[in-house]
């Protein structure tokens, strides 16, 4: 069956963002007007969700999903044990994903983000929000001195030495950007047979899992929160925001 290029517009939306990110990884080109992606990598976009939550949803989205159910072990039907989560970075795209998903578990959450966004987060769910410029937000420390069974860190430049005192007895990092140091860590934590890991996160697709987060958005039960719409015409303004590294959930561009 044929499909109208407009119609996979609307339809297959959700898998274009999956598709950009491969060809990113691969060649560059993530602000392609057209992509080829896999059909079971494509959600159908029910009318309740609109274009621009739908093209902020899916690598960001899918993101905090995976690092939350598969690196975390967070149940989001709020079965499971109780968890103590850290969410670094918590008003940018991965981590205000992940504060909402989080509380949809079984969990306590904490947050960081800087102090403009603190109210923000705290809409989200979060039940601590720490602003990173103080003294205890750059510690990590749970105001309620609670140690952290998992932390999901969308940001860089904090050493393991700041997570290690605040994780729980077999806490663990999750890296969603890992880097040379991160690989390096979690390498040592390995072969040391430490309790407290470092995991670097390589998020892998799956149809599956967005079709959830569609029908967690079309329920009201998550949102993508927009930061700013940019034309084609004016990426470099998007890019330039993205780059700052301050923007308050998802940069957006439109055909």
């Amino acid at each position: 069956k044929q499909v109208k290029a407009f119609d996979a517009y609307e339809f297959f939306l959700l898998a274009c963002n999956i598709a950009n990110l491969r060809r990113i990884i691969e060649s560059g080109g993530g602000l392609a007007e057209f992509v080829v992606a896999k059909k079971s990598l494509s959600v159908a976009r029910p009318p309740e969700v609109s274009a621009a939550e739908g093209a902020g949803l899916p690598v960001a989205g899918l993101t905090a999903h995976q690092a939350l159910t598969q690196s975390a072990g967070v149940k989001l039907d709020g079965s499971g044990n109780r968890k103590n989560i850290l969410i670094t970075a918590a008003s940018g795209g991965v981590g205000h994903y992940a504060v909402q998903l989080a509380k949809l578990g079984n969990t306590h959450v904490t947050a960081t983000c800087g102090a403009r966004n603190i109210e923000f987060v705290k809409s989200l769910g979060a039940d601590e929000v720490l602003d990173y410029k103080t003294p205890e937000g750059a510690a990590l420390k749970s105001p309620s001195g609670k140690k952290y069974d998992a932390v999901i860190h969308c940001t860089a430049g904090v050493p393991w030495s700041t997570f290690e005192p605040n994780l729980s007895e077999n806490g663990k990092v999750i890296d969603i950007t890992p880097g040379p140091s991160a690989i390096m860590t979690f390498a040592f934590k390995e072969l040391t047979f430490s309790k407290k890991q470092l995991v670097p996160l390589f998020m892998t697709p799956k149809g599956e899992n967005l079709n959830y987060l569609v029908n967690l958005v079309k329920e009201g039960k998550l949102k993508t929160v927009i930061d700013s719409e940019h034309p084609l015409s004016r990426a470099e303004d998007a890019w330039a925001i993205s780059i700052d590294g301050h923007a308050t959930g998802k940069i957006i561009m439109e055909q």
